[in-house]
């Protein structure tokens, strides 16, 4: 593998030239030169490289796998246990797709006196892995890896059912969104403790939401 720019492309919806490497470095197939240079391309600011690595490194939890590495460092990793990896870390991305939120920033207040205010047209609305759901954030409290953000559902829409990592509020702004047996109406609030789980959420009429919840929430 031939030593790339680190100064490649920073936009999360562009390819990356590093785009692969994060797996390749957690398992310490990077030489040395390639992985210090990778760690300063991503600390200068990829996102997509921030996303890779987070997905590969839950990937890496979630297999068992930290024993083996720390006993064998210096080995080759068998193709199987790279397989099972690549396998768990292409199912974290396409979790991420769908909750785009996981991959948000905390971003420092607009003025000195600590006041950040986002008027009505400001911010961008993101699209996710569901047709129809669109979502802007707010706030990104990356301490406590909670977001508050606008979520958007459009008539017919739907978001797949999924376990809540921290209390999750949610507060019908306009719409209607059905739960479960139950139909919010705008002006209706709902509280989700942690660790409670929410079928597929889905609204006839199209729904605008004000959300706040954790970044660690997992889907199905």
């Amino acid at each position: 593998m031939s030593e790339r720019d680190v100064e490649a492309t920073h936009d999360e919806g562009v390819a990356c030239a590093w785009d692969g490497s994060a797996e390749l470095h957690l398992l310490g197939v990077l030489g040395d030169g390639e992985s210090a240079a990778w760690e300063r391309h991503r600390e200068a600011g990829c996102a997509r490289c921030d996303a890779e690595l987070a997905s590969a490194t839950r990937a890496l939890a979630s297999l068992d796998l930290a024993f083996a590495l720390e006993t064998a460092p210096q080995a080759e990793p068998p193709p199987e246990l790279r397989a099972r990896l690549l396998e768990r870390v292409e199912a974290e991305r396409r979790a991420d797709e769908g909750q785009v939120w996981k991959r948000w920033r905390e971003d420092a207040p607009s003025t000195q006196d600590g006041l950040s205010t986002i008027r009505a047209a400001e911010g961008a609305w993101q699209s996710t892995a569901f047709d129809g759901v669109e979502v802007k954030p707010l706030s990104v409290d990356a301490r406590r890896r909670f977001v508050t953000m606008l979520v958007h559902m459009a008539p017919g829409s739907s978001y797949p059912g999924h376990r809540h990592a921290g209390r999750e509020e949610c507060y019908v702004l306009a719409g209607e969104l059905k739960v479960g047996g139950r139909v919010l109406k705008q002006g209706d609030y709902q509280l989700a403790d942690a660790g409670s789980q929410h079928g597929v959420q889905s609204s006839n009429t199209g729904c605008c939401l004000l959300i706040v919840s954790s970044q660690d929430d997992e889907l199905g």
